[in-house]
């Protein structure tokens, strides 16, 4: 776990320095358009992949059926979609300067 954690947190720190050497004068409405179109093909990429899992048996996705687990997964959800929602925010007041720099410093 730790040394996912930190593979996470040096491709992280990659992907920034790669995003600044292409784009260093990036406006708030391009990274708006940039973080939109690389959610777009992550989710064209991999839920193929997850339904294809689900179709074949490979992994099985199911809604828990225990209260206490659906409770969790719904504040999940709930927590994404805040952490996700300062963020457009923190892009559209600041600027990408602050956006970047609170999203390197928010890797655990």
């Amino acid at each position: 776990g730790v040394l996912f954690g930190l593979m996470s947190a040096f491709l992280n720190a990659v992907y920034q320095v790669m995003y600044k050497k292409f784009w260093p004068k990036a406006s708030v409405d391009f990274m708006i358009l940039y973080s939109f179109l690389v959610a777009a093909v992550h989710v064209a990429l991999v839920l193929p992949v997850l339904v294809s899992a689900h179709a074949f048996y490979w992994e099985r996705f199911q809604f828990p059926s225990s209260p206490l687990l659906q409770g969790a997964v719904v504040i999940s959800a709930l927590l994404a979609f805040t952490v996700n929602s300062l963020y457009i925010v923190l892009l559209s007041s600041r600027g990408p300067l602050a956006a970047s720099a609170a999203y390197a410093l928010s890797i655990p």
